[in-house]
């Protein structure tokens, strides 16, 4: 009897160290493909972006130009690129990765804890509220960050190009005050977005310490 019991428990081990092993190489080969389609795709963007709006702009009638500051058109150029190259790129990996992971976590923790999945649903009902809420107003903030930028691009290009003009009558203080004036508006946008971010994250790790907490009392 007691060798059949430990032969059991035997069993038992060894089933729950294959399917972890088994998941985890799963989690790292899902991993690795979506990094690398994330990056493949995300070229793809940034080069067919950039071909059309330069497209745009060459064939763009003189009117455009008066009326579009250059800031503006190097925002564009500059800004909306980083976003896909950088920004965009690492939030899309991040939500792959940390996805993934996730849900093998979530998975191995039903397979110990079954009941677990009532506070999987209770917390997943909870992240949804969560970035509904922040989604709405992530999306305004990143909106007046990009408008508050072209400006500052357009002051320095204003004043690369009528540096002796602006010499000449004795402007400096003028223009100084310009950039100090927008670049203020900038901070207070950029200060605003790191703002919402961490207010993001403090909720989401609150809620993660709340859901390991739930499955150590379950377990």
């Amino acid at each position: 009897a007691e060798g059949g019991g430990e032969d059991g428990e035997a069993f038992v081990i060894e089933f729950y160290l294959v399917t972890y092993a088994a998941l985890t190489l799963a989690s790292v080969g899902m991993i690795a493909m979506s990094s690398l389609s994330v990056a493949m795709g995300l070229l793809s963007a940034s080069r067919s972006m950039h071909q059309r709006m330069l497209d745009t702009v060459m064939h763009a009638p003189t009117g455009f130009f008066d009326a579009t500051p250059v800031g503006r058109i190097l925002n564009r150029f500059t800004g909306d690129i980083y976003q896909i190259d950088k920004e965009l790129r690492r939030a899309l990996e991040a939500v792959m990765v940390k996805g993934i992971k996730l849900l093998f976590v979530v998975l191995i923790v039903l397979v110990v804890t079954p009941p677990f999945i009532i506070i999987a649903v209770a917390m997943s009902l909870v992240y949804y509220y969560i970035q509904r809420f922040y989604r709405q107003t992530s999306r305004q903030i990143a909106r007046l960050e990009t408008v508050s930028r072209s400006p500052i691009l357009t002051v320095l290009g204003e004043t690369m190009s009528g540096q002796q003009t602006i010499r000449a009558f004795e402007c400096q203080q003028s223009f100084i005050r310009a950039f100090d004036q927008r670049n203020d508006a900038y901070t207070q946008a950029y200060a605003t977005k790191n703002t919402a971010n961490r207010w993001l994250q403090i909720r989401l790790e609150f809620i993660g310490n709340v859901t390991v907490g739930c499955s150590a009392l379950l377990a």
